[in-house]
């Protein structure tokens, strides 16, 4: 597919939540009215803006990343986390993921910090990660599912 024209990544701010809603929308199929706190927009304040971006393109938000800093909670030093992350299906696959990702991780480099990201098994999006520098983490998963 063909890089977007005229992408531009910026800082997030609280005027792009609604923007940062649709994209959600258009990824989970879900419309979560009446459940703020599940909006993709509610991790926003929770976390470090600083590490927080949107991507632009066509006049819209077309793709958001949103980080923390964490790390000792998990005896791993302070580290730049993404917390969660989303490009609209109509631009995935043309540069705005690794964009949005740059963003983050040139933060972490200027503050001397390690960058972070826990996911879901997602082949796609952990080639991305490898292609990106990133390498696997010391964490693991393990659930116990109720019987």
């Amino acid at each position: 597919m063909e890089p977007v024209q005229g992408l531009k990544i910026r800082g997030m701010t609280e005027r792009d939540f609604a923007g940062i809603d649709d994209v959600d929308k258009r990824i989970t199929g879900r419309e979560w009215a009446g459940a703020a706190s599940r909006r993709a927009s509610s991790h926003f304040w929770g976390y470090y803006p600083p590490l927080s971006f949107v991507a632009e393109a066509d006049g819209k938000i077309i793709g958001f990343i949103i980080g923390s800093m964490g790390g000792p909670e998990y005896s791993l030093p302070v580290s730049g986390w993404v917390t969660t992350m989303g490009v609209d299906p109509d631009y995935q696959g043309r540069g705005v993921g690794p964009a949005l990702l740059k963003a983050f991780t040139d933060v972490c480099e200027i503050s001397r910090i390690p960058s972070r990201m826990m996911l879901p098994r997602n082949e796609q999006f952990e080639k991305l990660l490898l292609a990106m520098g990133f390498e696997r983490g010391e964490l693991v998963d393990y659930v116990r599912t109720p019987k």
